[in-house]
């Protein structure tokens, strides 16, 4: 049986996403980082799979998470920067491809955004849009823009991309929205033989259209509005006098009008969610001096105390506090223990005089991924020779493969320091 999953409902899932996140009752979402170890190919992570072996060795590579906000959440649409000698897409009721075409632009250095009415018959644009103006305005090189909203210093910083930009609803512009205009034409034919006493007559269930035909050459080359009237939901034209076989097509706006839901009207079913890690924040729950190369985002884990957890940020490391006898401890190598042989990574190997706390993490593949070092352990790091006996052992502030895992996303490496924080932004299609 035909069927079609609508561009309506894809929105919808992206804006019941993001409400989600206002639902602390029943969601608690963190953005994770991990994998210190190198890919095969570093310039080329692997894809992840979708199964549930590719979510297990996600989390097992998780160093740190930390709690998303319904602040750090928009829904967003691709970005087109405007720029002169561009064809833009005009908007159009009837063209199944049109939220992958350029039909809105953002200007620069503005940061306003303008919906494309009319684009001269598929004309270079080489006039930018400007204003606020929430009629529709003609610029010189034959193309027609509605302002649609602008972009505030927060959504530039937080949620404006390379390729995305986020979605703003201007109450004047919602305002003086008017559903069912009909704004602009498609000359499928433009016939023959016509002349400047040539009329157009539009029947339709709307009211108030006024408008004529623009002749060249004998044939119909556009339609001068006088006015795109209201209400309509279907409409077909004619054009009498003389000339023959002119077929235009009438472009009908949103039935609530453009600029009223702007996330259906750009097609808003993508979603950033913009994360921020400060340098060492959470007292150490990031740590620094290492590289992560998986980001993504997990659902209710619990925290140490069997609770869905609620932290702003949570260690997902063993830390070892030790005493050093000889050597310096390297990131990435393996750390044995003298008495178990528990196999782990080193995280991170801060020197806090007397000691070394070192953030660990067990190697892929053990069995349950246990770390059983106890106080009083000698350890030994297999590369570096460095070795030292356990004082402490500090257990990770969240209970591993707990939570839902929702996004996965391997990256070439990213590294950190201490004077550097980073703003991972997660884009999500629905």
């Amino acid at each position: 049986m035909p069927q079609l999953i609508t561009t309506n409902f894809r929105v919808y899932q992206a804006s019941e996403f993001v409400e989600s996140f206002a639902d602390t009752s029943n969601n608690s979402i963190y953005t994770f980082i991990g994998r210190s170890l190198p890919w095969a190919d570093e310039n080329s992570p692997p894809s992840p799979s979708n199964n549930f072996n590719s979510e297990r060795e996600a989390w097992e590579s998780v160093v740190s998470l930390k709690k998303v906000n319904s602040n750090d959440v928009r829904q967003v649409i691709p970005r087109y920067d405007w720029a002169a000698g561009t064809i833009y897409a005009r908007y159009n009721d009837r063209d199944t491809n049109l939220f992958s075409k350029q039909f809105y632009v953002l200007v620069l250095p503005e940061y306003k955004v303008y919906l494309c009415i009319d684009n001269n018959n598929g004309g270079q644009s080489s006039v930018k849009p400007t204003g606020i103006s929430t009629s529709i305005f003609n610029t010189a090189d034959g193309y027609k823009w509605k302002y649609l909203y602008s972009l505030s210093d927060t959504d530039i910083l937080k949620f404006l991309t390379r390729s995305y930009m986020p979605v703003n609803i201007n109450s004047d512009v919602s305002a003086a929205a008017v559903g069912g205009q009909i704004q602009s034409f498609i000359i499928s034919d433009g016939g023959s033989d016509y002349s400047s006493t040539s009329t157009l007559t539009l029947q339709g269930n709307g009211s108030n259209f006024a408008g004529t035909p623009i002749v060249s050459g004998g044939s119909i080359t556009g339609v001068t509005i006088t006015n795109p009237g209201s209400g309509y939901s279907y409409a077909n034209v004619t054009v009498s006098g003389t000339g023959s076989n002119a077929l235009l097509i009438p472009i009908l706006s949103p039935y609530n009008g453009h600029g009223k839901d702007l996330h259906e009207n750009l097609g808003a079913f993508y979603v950033t969610i913009n994360t921020r890690l400060n340098y060492s924040e959470g007292n150490g729950d990031f740590p620094v001096l290492n590289e992560y190369r998986t980001v993504g985002l997990i659902k209710n884990p619990l925290d140490s105390n069997s609770n869905v957890a609620t932290s702003t940020t949570l260690c997902a490391t063993t830390k070892l506090i030790a005493a050093p006898l000889s050597g310096t401890f390297s990131l990435d190598e393996s750390l044995v223990s003298n008495v178990n042989l528990s196999n782990v990574t080193i995280l991170s190997a801060n020197v806090v005089s007397p000691n070394v706390e070192l953030h660990v993490l067990p190697l892929g593949n053990q069995l349950n991924n246990s770390i059983a070092f106890s106080v009083g352990n000698g350890i030994t790091g297999q590369s570096s020779g460095a070795t030292g006996r356990i004082r402490q052992v500090i257990d990770p502030e969240v209970r591993r493969f707990t939570g839902k895992v929702l996004y996965i996303e391997n990256r070439p490496p990213i590294t950190r320091s201490y004077d550097q924080a980073e703003n991972i932004h997660i884009v999500i299609e629905f």
